[in-house]
């Protein structure tokens, strides 16, 4: 994990403590449970399901995605979920929950109080 997401890699505020603490929570996931996992998105559709989402939905996507596609992810989920609200956000990476606490918030906030 050296040098992996530090500043000068990703130009992003993720500290090489972060990815450590999130590289030991992942390692203590089961194996079987962490492959099962991973073939479902491979293998399996789910977009037939989101027309069962009833409830208004935020999604929130970064552009800057390299895990999941936004194309086959969020902006997808918009397109099946009828109650929605969607925003993409520039330069956010996978876990923008860390990189763009502020947008994120800022939506998060007006998302429930709507």
């Amino acid at each position: 994990m050296q040098g992996l997401g530090t500043n000068t890699q990703t130009h992003l505020p993720v500290s090489e403590a972060q990815l450590h603490y999130d590289w030991s929570i992942a390692s203590y996931a089961s194996p079987r449970a962490t492959v099962k996992t991973a073939e479902a998105w491979a293998e399996i559709d789910f977009r037939a399901e989101l027309k069962n989402i009833t409830v208004p939905t935020l999604i929130i996507h970064g552009k800057a995605d390299k895990i999941v596609p936004i194309e086959t992810a969020g902006d997808r989920a918009t397109k099946g979920i009828s109650d929605n609200q969607y925003h993409r956000i520039d330069d956010a990476p996978h876990g923008l929950g860390l990189t763009h606490q502020d947008k994120l918030n800022k939506l998060l906030l007006a998302f429930m109080g709507s």
